[in-house]
Formats: structure tokens, C-alpha cells, sequence
């Protein structure tokens, strides 16, 4: 027998075949196939018992008087022994068989409790509304979870972009910063403000709806949460914010820069990555140049 237990609600399930069963006292009968499984919400699981009832004797009854089980066969047998003697004998015992009619009981057996073969523990409130048990879902063999990562990465950048003032292009109440979107394709083609925002991160490209462990799925949508909204809030500081001067170390970003086209001239391009290759190096010549020429 299998044993689902959902932690959070206190409450137990049972997996049981087609039969009668005695369960928190009543006697509950599941119909169908002898090999469907029913889903059987209980309190008490560990007193679970079959459940039998067979329709037996208990005596027979001529109309007037009762006959018990042992007296009546004896007489029986005297009678069929005697029936081909002659016709009397004959027409006796069939008065005796038409005459003494069986008076039927049900015996109820009950069987030993129900050994629990495995034991499967539910969380239904995972305290993150994209993340689903499967079980939950009809998925009765499973113990994993589903996360609705389409859905959560746009809420995530939605709600974010909303924050900071955008909304969607040809909405009622909409500004001056404009969202779109192709929801096809999740987040991959968000614009904002004519600007796709996304497009070049593959961690983001095809995000799916993965399946797995609740803890391992929580960190999923937690690195998705500070990744999406870094890079918006980024996306947003370029278009809008300011540098400090006083805080921003161009120099320094001047030398990573320098050191970086030191790396680049130790790569020996090949033929398919030639012209890749000539790209990185002049863009970052030309990023170095335009720093060296903003000193004055």
C-alpha cells in the first residue's frame, strides 16, 4: 500500500485496489477494475484492514421451527439413503428438501492492518506560486515539481519594468517608457524602449518548464529573479542614469581594456574565426582610443 502524505495540510492519502476496505471505522467499497488504483483520502492509515462479507446459513426454517445446520444434514442424509426404497420414501424426502428452507447471515472477515509499502511526502504550498507539486497536477507516481519558468521570467520582468515606470506599448494607462514583447518566445524578445533587452542571453533563450526537486527548482527561479532584474535595472541606469565621476575608475577600465587586447593578440585565429577575430580587436581598439581621447 502506498502512503502520500501532505505535510503541509496534515492531511494522508492512501493508494489502494478495487475492493472493501475498513477505513476510520466505516466499511468503504471501491469499485471497478481489480487493478485500478484509488486514491483514498484517511486519518487512521496504519489500521487499514480488507474487508470481506459472505453470505453463509445459519439454520433452516420450516415455518414453524428452526432447524440448525448439523441437525438438518443429518436428517438429510437419512432420507437420501432411504428415497429409493420406495415411493413413500421418495415423496419424504422431497417434502423434507421443498419444506426446510435455508435462512441465510453475513459473516464478516476482516483481514490483518495493511502494510504501507512506500511512503511519498507532498508539499502543496511550495511558497512560490510558479512552482507546482506534480502530484498536485495528477502526476500520482511522482514526488517532483514543476516550474512555470515562461510565465515566472515575465512576471519577473514585468513587474520590474513596472516599477520603473514602463508599460506596455497601446495600453490604456501607457507612458512615455514602452514595453513589448512576442510572449512566444518568453522574455527572449522584450524590448524597452525599442531596444531588444534579452536577445543575446542564452541562459534566458529557451527557458522551458524544468522539472525536478523543490529546493533545486527554488534556486532556479532565484537566479532567474536577481538575473532578469540586474539586467534591466542596468539596461535602465545606461538610458537614464548618470556616471560619477568621482566614483567610476576609467583608468582602471582603461587598463583592463589594454590587457584584454594583449590576450586577443595571443589567439591564432582560425579561418572560420577570422573575421570575428579582426572585429574584437578593432572594437576594442577602438574603446581604448575613445577613453585615451576623452583626457584632456
Amino acid at each position: 500500500m502506498k502512503l502520500v502524505k501532505i505535510e503541509d495540510e496534515n492531511i494522508n492519502y492512501v493508494e489502494l485496489n478495487s475492493g472493501k476496505y475498513l477505513i476510520d471505522g466505516n466499511v468503504v467499497e471501491l469499485e471497478g477494475d481489480r487493478y485500478i488504483k484509488h486514491k483514498v483520502k484517511v486519518k487512521n492509515y496504519y489500521e487499514i484492514k480488507k474487508y470481506t462479507e459472505n453470505k453463509v446459513v445459519a439454520y433452516y426454517f420450516d415455518g414453524k421451527q428452526e432447524m440448525m445446520r448439523p441437525h438438518y444434514f443429518s436428517c438429510l442424509r437419512d432420507l437420501e439413503e432411504k428415497k429409493n426404497h420406495s415411493l413413500e420414501d421418495e415423496y419424504e424426502y422431497k417434502k423434507f428438501v421443498q419444506l426446510w428452507q435455508p435462512i441465510y447471515t453475513t459473516e464478516e472477515t476482516r483481514s490483518e492492518p495493511l502494510s504501507i509499502d512506500e511512503t511519498i511526502s507532498v508539499i502543496l504550498d511550495t511558497g512560490n506560486k510558479y512552482i507546482q507539486s506534480l502530484f498536485v497536477m495528477g502526476e500520482k507516481e511522482s514526488t517532483l515539481y514543476k516550474y512555470n519558468r515562461k510565465l515566472a521570467t515575465q512576471n519577473i520582468a514585468y513587474e520590474k519594468l513596472k516599477e520603473l515606470g514602463y508599460s506596455f506599448k497601446g495600453s490604456t494607462n501607457q507612458t512615455n517608457k514602452i514595453i513589448e514583447n512576442a510572449n512566444h518566445s518568453g522574455i527572449k524578445y522584450l524590448e524597452m524602449d525599442g531596444s531588444y533587452v534579452f536577445i543575446r542571453i542564452n541562459e534566458l533563450s529557451d527557458v522551458g518548464n524544468p522539472i525536478g526537486k523543490l529546493d533545486n527548482l527554488k534556486e532556479v527561479y532565484q537566479k532567474d529573479y536577481n538575473l532578469i532584474t540586474e539586467i534591466i535595472t542596468t539596461e535602465y541606469n545606461l538610458k537614464y542614469g548618470k556616471i560619477d565621476e568621482n566614483s567610476f575608475n576609467f583608468k582602471g577600465l582603461l587598463k583592463t581594456l589594454e590587457d584584454s587586447l594583449c590576450y586577443l593578440r595571443g589567439v591564432e585565429p582560425k579561418v572560420k574565426t577570422m573575421q570575428t577575430y579582426n572585429t574584437a580587436y578593432s572594437l576594442l581598439n577602438k574603446s581604448i582610443k575613445k577613453i585615451k581621447d576623452s583626457y584632456k
